[in-house]
């Protein structure tokens, strides 16, 4: 689960040139705009990442637009791109204290470490893009056997890099679209958005895409419990950034359901082929991972869609092999967001 606000360390401060009231600082690999001397490297700090959305409280009134919350988004700040807020430690005390002030003890503070999630506990919530109506009606939750198709960005964890280094591996193009699933259990099928079941439904976006690619009957012979997940993209939805004639599907997973494990990249390249399925684009394929740095990352990821003007949402990485995560804690499998894209209003 994305910690949106969680307890870390600065790593690094320093000057912006021209500015005296502010200045730069890293933590994790993100960099951001704070006051000048709020912060010196070593401090821990409540940082909160962009698509946040904090809580109606005073000292949050600055992200305040028209009278209601607004999410925190990567901005430009003299020439520095700032990519989420940091508060002084105190603001988790004090939030305890807000909250039970029966159970506060003065010394909380020395109980706060590195990594902590303090996300539910400061009421932070996710932004999340309202799916506009072509996309279907909902038919129930996210099925539980399934997982979301929501990547961790690197800058949440610069230590990757480092675990990857010497993998064979693959960077995908990451598809600005709609996210999707399309599965088949024990008998029944069904169709979802990210979040949502949806309803059988031919004026559905995700149905019509199912029907299209003959998903159903592509499971069904399987003989299988599998589900193939994968972005839709094209007129409707998001910007149509990929300039698509239609409607179309770009599929990055398959998934195991009995085994709870995916298809490894020959695998999953195979069943594309062999089912006429589209899969997303291989930007690159080699057989050792040495990027060395979040900044590097950063600049691969920069680029336009093929044939357009658009910059494109990133990229995936992902060892050639699937491969479990210490830094994780689970499948090793991460984004790359293009900042050119944020900074042009992408989510």
């Amino acid at each position: 689960m994305r910690q949106l606000a969680s307890i870390q360390k600065v790593v690094s401060v320093e000057p912006i040139e021209g500015s005296d009231f502010i200045e730069k600082i890293q933590i994790l690999g993100w960099n951001l705009v704070a006051k000048k001397s709020e912060f010196q490297v070593g401090d821990l700090a409540v940082y909160c990442e962009i698509d946040s959305i904090m809580p109606d409280r005073p000292e949050f009134e600055f992200l305040k637009q028209n009278g209601k919350m607004q999410r925190i988004k990567t901005k430009k700040i003299r020439g520095i791109t700032s990519q989420g807020v940091a508060f002084p430690i105190e603001l988790a005390i004090d939030a305890f204290y807000n909250a039970s002030p029966e159970l506060f003890n003065g010394n909380m503070i020395l109980n706060y470490k590195e990594g902590d999630d303090v996300t539910e506990f400061l009421g932070v919530i996710k932004y999340e893009p309202p799916e506009p109506f072509i996309l279907g009606h909902s038919k129930g939750n996210f099925p539980s056997f399934l997982t979301k198709t929501d990547e961790t960005r690197i800058q949440s964890i610069p230590r990757i890099i480092e675990e990857m280094n010497g993998m064979p591996y693959y960077i995908a193009e990451k598809v600005d679209g709609s996210s999707s699933t399309f599965y088949f259990r024990d008998g029944e099928y069904g169709v979802c958005s990210r979040n949502q079941l949806k309803q059988e439904d031919d004026k559905c976006t995700f149905w019509k895409i199912s029907n299209k690619y003959n998903i159903r009957s592509i499971l069904e012979n399987t003989g299988r419990n599998l589900a193939i997940q994968g972005e839709v993209a094209g007129v409707g939805i998001q910007k149509n950034r990929l300039n698509l004639k239609d409607v179309q599907l770009f599929v990055f997973n398959v998934f195991d359901i009995d085994n709870g494990t995916y298809f490894n990249f020959a695998e999953l390249d195979q069943f594309c082929r062999y089912y006429n399925l589209p899969m997303v684009k291989v930007i690159e394929l080699n057989t050792s991972f040495e990027y060395k740095t979040v900044d590097e990352l950063l600049e691969k990821a920069v680029g336009l869609y093929e044939g357009t003007n658009n910059q494109r949402e990133g990229i995936v990485i992902r060892p050639l092999e699937e491969t479990w995560s210490k830094v994780l804690k689970g499948r090793m499998s991460f984004k790359v967001v293009n900042n050119e894209y944020l900074l042009s209003g992408g989510t």
